[in-house]
């Protein structure tokens, strides 16, 4: 039960659902360390040292998981991932997450302490900044 899963859930949640959020959060945390639990004595028995690749294999799939599909949320503000994660289609045209909704980048921003706000693109997921590095 690593703390950083309830973070990343409040950070995403809007405000509304997030004791909905966690409780799945929480069901789904527990009940795979209970599984876990009980199933890793039995593979270790059996597979010996061999469960290892099991389990390395286990954690390259949820890192990958991680990678292609959960957005960055690094920079935007609360409000502003609040907004993305309302969207009915946060990708838009260009597949990028759009956080602050304008598209081509022509909105002003606010600066606070940014920069400058057209310059930054925030919302990328690892495999969108991939794919533009590859560009």
């Amino acid at each position: 039960m690593h703390p950083l899963t309830y973070v990343y859930t409040n950070e995403i949640s809007p405000f509304v659902h997030r004791a909905k959020y966690l409780v799945v959060v929480q069901f789904f945390t527990r009940s795979s360390s209970a599984f876990n639990q009980f199933v890793n004595p039995i593979g270790l028995l059996h597979l010996s040292w061999k469960y290892y690749f099991v389990y390395v294999g286990w954690l390259v799939v949820e890192t990958l998981i991680v990678f292609w599909f959960y957005p960055e949320t690094k920079g935007p503000t609360l409000e502003e991932l609040g907004d993305l994660f309302e969207k009915n289609d946060p990708l838009g045209k260009n597949g990028v997450l759009d956080v602050e909704g304008r598209g081509s980048g022509s909105g002003s921003g606010s600066g606070m302490g940014r920069g400058n706000a057209d310059e930054v693109v925030y919302g990328k997921t690892g495999a969108t900044y991939v794919e533009e590095l590859k560009a």
